[in-house]
């Protein structure tokens, strides 16, 4: 039986598929590279916060079946994911890093603990994935937590772009 409203549903994405910009062509395939952080801003926010002094870098670089990611955060460099601090890396706990499928995406999720003489951790989780543009854009969503309840947080969306030469 044809339904008028299943014609229209299926015109509809047609032409959201057929509006959607086509990837260029000197996209990258993968997420393999180095990349460096150009926009970071709150949920909302349109205020850039991407350091330009000191620029996050990220480095995806896959070895047989395994992949290494580094990260370049304040001057501070380690295994991805790093959460820096003035006396340098915090350690992390609970610690799961994913490369998706095709290598088109990246994600982690890890647990700062608290500072000593503070009693909150943050919930971090970080997702990336390639854009039509070429681009590596996400979010870092940050939750704090205390006494074992979420106690708010905020979420930056991200843009990183492939660094030549």
């Amino acid at each position: 039986m044809d339904r008028p409203g299943a014609r229209i549903l299926a015109c509809c994405a047609l032409a959201l598929a057929c509006a959607a910009p086509a990837p260029r062509a000197d996209a990258p395939a993968t997420i393999a590279g180095s990349w460096r952080l150009v926009e970071q801003r709150y949920e909302r926010g349109g205020r850039n916060f991407a350091p330009q002094d000191a620029p996050t870098r990220l480095t995806v670089t896959p070895r047989g079946a395994r992949w290494e990611i580094t990260v370049e955060v304040h001057g501070q460099r380690g295994a991805w994911p790093l959460y820096p601090s003035p006396d340098g890396p915090r350690p992390l706990e609970d610690v799961t890093v994913r490369v998706g499928p095709m290598a088109r995406e990246l994600a982690a999720r890890y647990v700062v603990p608290p500072a000593p003489g503070d009693d909150t951790a943050l919930r971090v989780t970080e997702s990336y994935r390639l854009d039509g543009q070429g681009r590596l854009v996400g979010t870092m969503t940050l939750r704090f937590v205390r006494g074992g309840e979420e106690r708010g947080g905020f979420t930056w969306h991200r843009v990183f772009v492939r660094e030549t030469g």
